[in-house]
C-alpha cells in the first residue's frame, strides 16, 4: 500500500509540477526575472510547509496529511484550466505555492509513515526499494506521460491562444488523478505510532 500511494503521489508531482514554470514563460510570457521570483515562492512555501508539517504531523498523523493534501492536485488543475490568459504576477504565483506545499505534504509525509510503519531491520532494503520503484519507475513513467500528453494536446490544439495547450494538459492531468484519493485513504492510520516515537 505504501508502494502504491508513494507511485500514485510522487507521479503526480513528476507529472504536474515542472511543467508550472514552462505555462507561466509560454503560456503568460513572462521573463527570466518574473519566472525566477515565482521559483523562489515555490522554495519559500516549501520552507513555510515543512515547519507547519512538522507540527501538524504530531497531532495527526503523516497519513491523514496525505490524504488531506491530495486535492491540491485538483487547486492546481483547476487553476491552470480557468485562469485568465494575462494574470497579475500575484495570480500567477498560486500555482507555486501549491506545489510548494504539494512536495512537502506528500514527500515528507511518504518518508514520515515509512519511518513509523516499517520494522528497522527492514528500513534500509525498503529504502532502496522505495527510490527504485516511487522515485526511478516514477519519474521515467511521468516523462513518458507527459510526453505523449503533449503530442495529443498539440495535435488536438486548434487555436485559443499559447496557454491552450497547457490548459488541456492541467485539464488531463486532474481527471487522471480525480478517482485516486482513496489510496491513500486505504493505509492504516498511524498517528500513535508516530506521536509515541517522536515522544521519547
Amino acid at each position: 500500500k505504501q508502494l502504491v500511494t508513494g507511485c500514485l503521489l510522487n507521479l503526480a508531482q513528476v507529472m504536474m509540477l515542472p511543467v508550472n514554470l514552462l505555462a507561466v514563460r509560454r503560456g503568460f510570457g513572462f521573463g527570466d526575472a518574473d519566472s525566477l521570483l515565482l521559483t523562489s515562492v515555490q522554495v519559500v512555501t516549501a520552507i513555510a510547509a515543512s515547519w507547519l508539517t512538522r507540527h501538524l504531523v504530531l497531532r495527526y498523523g503523516p497519513r491523514n496529511l496525505m490524504l488531506w493534501a491530495y486535492p491540491l492536485i485538483w487547486v492546481l488543475a483547476l487553476y491552470w484550466v480557468f485562469v485568465p490568459e494575462r494574470p497579475s504576477l500575484l495570480l500567477a504565483a498560486v500555482p507555486f505555492i501549491t506545489a510548494g506545499f504539494m512536495s512537502v505534504s506528500f514527500g515528507t509525509n511518504l518518508a514520515n509513515y515509512f519511518m513509523i510503519s516499517i520494522p528497522g531491520r527492514l528500513q534500509l532494503g525498503g529504502s532502496f526499494l522505495v527510490f527504485v520503484v516511487t522515485g526511478g519507475l516514477m519519474g521515467a513513467l511521468g516523462m513518458l506521460l507527459n510526453s505523449l500528453i503533449f503530442h495529443f494536446v498539440q495535435t488536438a490544439n486548434t487555436g485559443g491562444g499559447t496557454l491552450a495547450p497547457f490548459r488541456l494538459f492541467y485539464g488531463l492531468c486532474g481527471l487522471l488523478f480525480s478517482v485516486w484519493i482513496f489510496v491513500p485513504a486505504l493505509l492504516p492510520v498511524q498517528y500513535k505510532e508516530y506521536r509515541l516515537k517522536n515522544a521519547r
